[in-house]
């Protein structure tokens, strides 16, 4: 995520996603993005959320929420609390729901 997008593909769609500015920072306003495709086509009519947890420690609900921009671009504010612990490990669950069809796709990154 600190180097740029992670793209996966799931149920016919391509998704990727990135988190700007870089590097990326807890306890900071943050913009994401998903870049949603099916089969090469943009996904322009889909509700799109990030859902922000850690591996193995409930941090409470953490869901951002997405908004078409054009051309298959979602974007949302959202903010990665710092976890006390210490631990950088996160994991974004994207949900993409689309004509009754929910698809989503898990990503796991550090925050230093």
């Amino acid at each position: 995520m600190n180097t740029g997008p992670c793209i996966k593909s799931v149920d016919e769609l391509t998704v990727a996603i990135d988190i700007t500015p870089k590097p990326v920072k807890t306890m900071r306003t943050s913009l994401f993005r998903a870049t949603i495709s099916r089969n090469g086509r943009p996904v322009a009519d889909a509700s799109v959320t990030f859902n922000l947890s850690m591996p193995g420690m409930f941090m409470g609900q953490n869901i951002i929420m997405l908004n078409h921009l054009n051309e298959g671009i979602y974007e949302g504010n959202g903010v990665i609390i710092r976890c006390p612990s210490g631990k950088r490990i996160w994991q974004a669950s994207v949900a993409i729901n689309q004509d009754g069809r929910k698809s989503v796709v898990n990503y796991i990154f550090e925050v230093p």
